[in-house]
């Protein structure tokens, strides 16, 4: 259930400076994110793309400032790379793993969250 704090996360915009829920512990294995919800009890893997993102989701970039920086870096269209990163933040939005972002119910099961190739950042996983 979402607080008055809390945003959906289809309202998740590019000046949104996204940060993981606290009670979150997650591991990399392989490339590939582990999360565990303490909370909820559930697993959740993000495959080597989305874990790129994971990891620089600190609190202190928008994502159009991530956009920038991980358009550069891959040599892609930032504005690609901002639809991309709107599109994972909502779907970790949705799994209840970003702070101020309310969980959908539904969505809050254990399932893998991120593209299914590098450089597709896509929420159909």
């Amino acid at each position: 259930m979402s607080t008055t704090h809390e945003i959906l996360p289809e309202a998740l915009h590019a000046s949104f400076v996204p940060r993981p829920r606290p009670g979150l512990t997650s591991v990399e294995l392989d490339g590939e994110t582990v999360i565990y919800d303490e909370h909820r009890r559930t697993l959740h893997t993000l495959n080597p793309t989305a874990t790129i993102v994971w990891t620089c989701l600190d609190g202190t970039i928008s994502l159009a400032e991530l956009a920038v920086e991980l358009a550069e870096a891959f040599s892609v269209e930032p504005a690609v790379v901002l639809n991309d990163l709107l599109d994972l933040a909502r779907e970790l939005g949705r799994q209840g793993l970003l702070e101020g972002v309310a969980a959908d119910p539904d969505e809050t099961a254990a399932h893998q969250v991120g593209p299914h190739e590098a450089g597709d950042v896509d929420e159909d996983c």
